[in-house]
């Protein structure tokens, strides 16, 4: 019965008359996803993450680093929620996002690997209701805390012929936890409070292919197609359900304005609709394909020295896999804006972005959130 309840609850939230801290747009299916994006790409509120060698985004665009380059990027937000019953509020950091990049000598070849998130499964919900004991209503708090979600782990391996074209090829191991606490109390202090733990593993394995063409001087354009296979779920150690997880299409271009300006446009969609009969029926709100576009710009403000202090402005528009009621769908929109210096003679880099976001769903749920990103970028 402890194994029912819980599968139940982790699958399908609690009902609408929840109150929930961290992100309530987390809470079903498998969270919220997440762009691997290097603080350099979430400054153009990920518009540039296809062409950013750093992001874990397209195998391809590792061939733009030049030596060996590693990077860490760091992500704490803040975050206001609002749903038919009340309110709440929450900050906490995200797990960094690492990556190093390197060239095989003076070979046309590029070796990438990363880790980074891939879904976010943290929250906490309290709802309050009453319960018959002993033939006479009892009031009751139940508190369900989660921590955890999946990971994205990359290998990839990039090709560059001449300064036309990259190729890139990337293997995805997508592994992660939600370690869940349900806490209940009641108002009759003679009733015994009731504490539940239990453990969500999630396993699968992805590919990625992707482009990077250089059809004119001022013109970049990139192409990525990912598949994502089949996430294995299991609870407590005991296999309890498989999640579908996407096919993933995405497009990128860049355009150089003159020396001192470029603008970036991105396109993705995911067909997450493929986990939605699987989440249905164990339970689940079902899941929605998506489509993500974002447009950035970044004008260089030190003549000579495009990477000291660029100014990077972004806009990001995107609706969300996971509804929290049956048939819905939550969107996001975003502004973002960044910027970064270089020092150590080239050896060393940060970048800094600022992300303001409104997530919304029909039914009276709203998210407002600031999300910071700091990188660091060392050339040994």
């Amino acid at each position: 019965m402890r194994r029912v309840l819980l599968l139940l609850v982790l699958v399908s939230g609690f009902s609408t008359g929840a109150a929930a801290q961290s992100s309530i747009f987390g809470i079903r299916g498998l969270g919220i996803p997440h762009d691997p994006n290097s603080a350099h790409a979430a400054g153009l509120a990920g518009s540039f993450s296809l062409l950013d060698g750093l992001s874990g985004t397209n195998p391809a665009a590792i061939t733009s680093v030049i030596g060996l380059t590693a990077g860490i990027n760091y992500f704490q937000n803040w975050r206001s929620s609002t749903t038919p019953s009340g309110t709440g509020a929450a900050s906490d950091p995200g797990m960094p996002y690492v990556t190093v990049v390197n060239r095989v000598k003076e070979s046309p070849v590029y070796f990438a690997g990363s880790f980074g998130t891939y879904t976010d499964r943290d929250f906490g919900v309290v709802t309050t209701d009453t319960t018959l004991v002993g033939g006479l209503p009892v009031a009751y708090r139940d508190s369900l805390e989660s921590n955890g979600g999946t990971s994205d782990i990359r290998l990839a391996v990039g090709y560059r012929k001449g300064r036309k074209l990259a190729l890139g090829f990337g293997f995805h191991f997508l592994t992660g936890s939600n370690r869940i606490t349900l806490r209940r109390t009641f108002s009759d202090s003679v009733l015994a409070n009731v504490r539940q733990r239990a453990e969500l593993a999630f396993n699968a394995i992805g590919i990625s292919l992707g482009a990077v063409f250089h059809p004119t001087e001022a013109l970049l354009v990139a192409a990525v197609v990912r598949r994502d296979g089949t996430m294995n779920v299991d609870l407590d150690s005991v296999k309890a359900y498989d999640v579908s997880l996407p096919w993933s299409f995405a497009g990128s271009a860049q355009y150089q304005l003159g020396g001192r300006a470029t603008l970036n446009a991105q396109a993705e969609y995911s067909t997450w609709s493929e986990a939605n009969a699987e989440l249905l029926s164990v339970g689940g709100t079902g899941a929605s394909s998506t489509l993500r576009a974002s447009f950035g710009a970044e004008i260089t403000t030190t003549s000579g020295k495009p990477g000291m202090w660029p100014l990077r402005l972004g806009v990001r528009t995107a609706q969300l896999p996971f509804p929290l009621t049956q048939g819905g769908q939550a969107t996001e929109v975003a502004v973002a804006g960044g910027s970064g210096f270089r020092f150590g003679k080239g050896h060393a880099a940060v970048d800094l972005a600022l992300e303001r976001v409104w997530r919304s769903e029909d039914g009276g749920f709203s998210e407002k959130a600031w999300i910071f990103s700091l990188g660091v970028i060392l050339k040994p």
